[in-house]
């Protein structure tokens, strides 16, 4: 069975903001990162001092929302994973990620520090055992470098998983569906199974017509999309796929019945089997209070297909 590896993107840009935020980091583990590979000495921009190291597991359901990778202060002791990011004066930053805790409830935190100085520091988790997420979050008076820093002070184990950083004051905008090892909240809508993959949600096909909504026919994303004009489809299909098809992007409104209003078709290459492949769409011209997106991949027939990101960029106009 052949694969289709889909990064979906879609870029809108605001004049006002319903649901507000930009995300700057979103980190599910999972893609290429080995089992027990130690992430402060590969590329993925995180350090650690203390007690043994900062690695990535994969523990098949273990993760947060029943995900399969996620990072790991293993050794018992006193540990910090760290990750340096750019703040930019008058605007509010959140910091935030699910965390499991293994003996080591009260001693474990998510802090923003500046210049060695913890700026923002967040609770503990409630019990040991169980994913639950934390958040701290930190509006700096002048532009500054930050580490955002997982923190076990002492005792045994902690976990991290989806961990996010969003400025909530930014003017220019985004909302980010990440399904590196997750799924988002999206299912199928028939034709196909949803499940998790390392770098991407896998959509494998029972049938001609592939459908995968961002949720059940309810589901709200609370956005206006009088808010967007522009959008961004990346995706790669590692099969040849002449004659098989286009690619959609449905948009549902959910304040009119659930009545679809907009789409868009993903144009592609059929024989580009190898490199991600990128579709603009410059203009979505509709409005709407609550909002379901649906991914139609018709083209994928017998296939499997794995779609990676959805990303919302909202920029005021």
């Amino acid at each position: 069975m052949k694969k289709l590896y889909a990064i979906l993107l879609t870029a809108l840009f605001s004049s006002s903001i319903i649901n507000a935020q930009k995300t700057l980091i979103t980190e599910n583990f999972g893609s290429n990162y080995a089992h027990n590979e130690n992430m402060s000495t590969n590329s993925s921009g995180w350090t650690h001092t203390g007690n043994g190291d900062f690695v990535h597991k994969i523990v098949s359901g273990s993760g947060a929302s029943g995900s399969n990778c996620f990072a790991q202060l293993g050794t018992a002791g006193a540990a910090t994973a760290s990750h340096d990011i750019q703040l930019y004066a008058g605007n509010t930053y959140e910091f935030k990620a699910y965390v499991k805790t293994v003996n080591s409830r009260i001693y474990v935190t998510l802090r923003i520090n500046s210049g060695g100085v913890d700026v923002a520091t967040s609770g503990n988790t409630s019990a040991n055992g169980s994913w639950e997420e934390l958040s701290c979050s930190y509006t700096p008076t002048q532009d500054e470098m930050v580490s955002l820093q997982f923190v076990k002070t002492q005792g045994q184990l902690a976990n991290i998983d989806k961990i996010k950083v969003v400025c909530t004051s930014c003017t220019d905008q985004n909302y980010v569906f990440d399904f590196s090892d997750s799924k988002e909240g999206w299912l199928s809508g028939g034709g196909c199974n949803v499940t998790l993959g390392n770098d991407a949600m896998n959509i494998n096909a029972t049938g001609n017509n592939v459908l995968v909504r961002s949720g059940n026919l309810t589901a709200d994303l609370n956005l206006n999309a009088a808010d967007y004009d522009r959008a961004r489809v990346t995706f790669k299909t590692p099969y040849a796929a002449g004659g098989a098809g286009a690619g959609k992007l449905y948009f549902y409104n959910l304040a009119a019945g659930n009545s679809q209003f907009a789409v868009f078709d993903i144009t592609r290459d059929p024989a580009n089997t190898s490199t991600f492949q990128t579709v603009e769409i410059d203009y979505l011209p509709h409005q709407l209070q609550v909002l379901i997106l649906v991914l139609l991949l018709d083209w994928v027939l017998e296939h499997l297909g794995a779609l990676h990101q959805v990303i919302f960029v909202i920029f005021r106009k």
